[in-house]
C-alpha cells in the first residue's frame, strides 16, 4: 500500500502531462480533440497534486512539474477574465442562446425563461416539431421568424423582434441547417449567423464539424467588413484548435473576453462542466454584458449577451 501511495500521485502527474500535451494536436487528430477540453479539470488536479508532493517533501521535483502543468492549463482560462467590459448606455440588443434538447419535457420553464428575459433575437437549438408547437405563444412577440423543425437534434430557429431577413444554409450535411440573418437594428446591418454542428463523437462527425467550419469561414471572408456575430453550440470548446482557428479565420473575439469561462455543459455533471455554447464577434460589436442562464431542463445552460455596435459608443 505504501510503494502504491508513493507512486500513484507521479503516474496521474505523468498522465496530465500526456493529455495536456496531445491536447495541442487536436486541429489534426480526433483523439487529441477529446483530451483538449478539460484545462480546469487539468489544472485543478496538477494543484490537487502539488500539495501532496508538498506534504511529502521528498518529492519536491515533482512538484515544480506540477506547477507547470497547472500553469499551461490556466493561461487560456485567465485569458478569459481579462479585458474590459464596457460601462455604457448606449442602445444594445438582448441575444439569447438556447439548446432545448429535445427531450426537454420542463416547457414550462422554457416557456417562463423567455417571456422573463424577453429578448430581441433568440436561436432555439434541437428545435422539433414539438417544441415548435410548445413554443407557439410566444411567437406572437416575435414578428421575424424563421425555422427548420426537424426530429432529431438539428433543427434551428431564429426569433427576431428586430427587422431580420432570413437564409437557410447548410455547410457540411443535408440534414444540418444553420440559419443566416440580416439583422436590421437601429439603422444598422449585422450578419447573425446561427449554426449547430454535429458533435465530434467519432472520427466521421469530427471531420463534419470542422467541414462546416471552414465553409463558415470562407464564406465569412466574403463579407469581413460588416459587423458580425456567430452563435449557437459549437459542439467544441475554445482550447480545440477548431474553434482557435474559426475565431483566426472569421477575423472575431470570444464574446466571454473579460467575463469568464461561462461554462454550460453537461448540466447534469458539474464536475466535468465545458463551454460548448459560444458567441463569436467581429470587432465593430460590442459586448456590455455576457452570461450563462438558469437551468430550464436542457443539458445545456442559455447563453445571455447584450450587444451593441463600436460606433454606437
Amino acid at each position: 500500500m505504501a510503494k502504491l501511495l508513493r507512486i500513484f500521485p507521479p503516474l496521474v502527474l505523468f498522465i496530465l502531462i500526456f493529455l495536456s500535451v496531445i491536447g495541442y494536436f487536436s486541429k489534426t487528430f480526433y483523439f487529441a480533440e477529446l483530451a483538449s477540453h478539460f484545462n480546469v479539470q487539468y489544472a485543478g488536479i496538477s494543484i490537487a497534486l502539488c500539495l501532496i508532493f508538498i506534504w511529502r517533501k521528498v518529492w519536491l521535483k515533482w512538484f515544480v512539474l506540477a506547477i507547470v502543468i497547472a500553469v499551461i492549463n490556466l493561461i487560456p482560462i485567465f485569458q478569459l477574465y481579462t479585458g474590459d467590459q464596457p460601462a455604457t448606455d448606449a442602445a444594445s440588443f438582448k441575444l439569447l442562446s438556447i439548446n432545448l434538447l429535445r427531450s426537454n419535457e420542463n416547457s414550462e420553464e422554457v416557456l417562463y425563461y423567455l417571456n422573463d428575459k424577453s429578448p430581441d433575437v433568440v436561436v432555439l437549438m434541437e428545435y422539433t416539431p414539438n417544441w415548435d408547437k410548445v413554443l407557439d405563444t410566444l411567437k406572437k412577440q416575435y414578428p421575424f421568424r424563421h425555422a427548420v423543425p426537424l426530429e432529431g437534434n438539428f433543427g434551428i430557429a431564429v426569433w427576431s423582434k428586430v427587422e431580420a431577413v432570413f437564409e437557410e444554409r447548410y455547410y457540411a450535411m443535408d440534414e444540418v441547417p444553420s440559419i443566416k440573418t440580416k439583422l436590421k437594428w437601429e439603422g444598422e446591418e449585422i450578419d447573425l449567423l446561427a449554426t449547430h454542428p454535429t458533435p465530434p463523437t467519432n472520427p466521421f462527425d469530427w471531420d463534419a464539424r470542422n467541414i462546416q467550419f471552414e465553409r463558415i469561414e470562407k464564406e465569412r471572408i466574403k463579407n469581413i467588413n460588416k459587423p458580425f456575430v456567430l452563435i449557437g453550440d459549437f459542439n467544441t470548446t475554445s482550447f480545440t484548435g477548431a474553434f482557435k482557428k474559426l475565431k483566426e479565420n472569421t477575423l472575431t473575439r470570444d464574446s466571454r473576453k473579460g467575463f469568464g469561462l461561462q461554462p454550460t455543459w453537461p448540466t447534469w455533471n458539474k464536475l466535468f462542466f465545458i463551454s460548448l455554447d459560444h458567441c463569436l464577434v467581429s470587432d465593430e460589436v460590442v459586448v456590455i454584458n455576457r452570461k450563462t442562464g438558469k437551468y430550464i431542463g436542457s443539458d445545456h445552460l442559455p447563453i445571455e449577451l447584450n450587444l451593441t455596435l463600436k460606433n454606437r459608443l
